[in-house]
């Protein structure tokens, strides 16, 4: 994931002629190997979310809390999730249109940090 955000980021700012300005912008591609580049780095990302960050948070989720307190955990962690959601959504628009394609980067560094969680969180098998 980390890798997809940071080739979408350096290939979008080196090919896209942005156009437009106040709450409308258009981005035109001025290379047709990069778009391809783009999209296809789009699909990595989201197939490696589909198979690890998507599912495992819910599994690990499930894991990890003791089971008196498991129910109230989960839905705490759901309603967090939601929100982290909710955010993401409202405010990657008004980051692209402040920081252009520098907001891939900024999603590359986030994806970089949480595989550096992942290696930190401890295996719950046998617990």
């Amino acid at each position: 994931m980390f890798i997809a955000c940071m080739t979408i980021a350096t290939v979008s700012e080196k090919i896209l002629v942005v156009s437009g300005g106040g709450s409308y912008t258009t981005y035109a591609s001025t290379s047709t190997s990069g778009s391809y580049v783009i999209v296809a780095m789009v699909f990595v990302f989201v197939m490696n979310f589909a198979y690890g960050w998507g599912p495992i948070v819910w599994v690990y989720n499930s894991e990890i809390f003791p089971l008196q307190y498991r129910s109230r955990c989960i839905a705490t962690s759901t309603c967090a999730n939601w929100i982290g959601n909710y955010l993401i959504a409202q405010c990657t628009p008004i980051l692209l249109g402040k920081l252009g394609f520098l907001t891939f980067y900024l999603f590359g560094t986030f994806a970089l940090l949480a595989l550096l969680l992942a290696g930190w969180l401890p295996e719950t098998k046998g617990v």
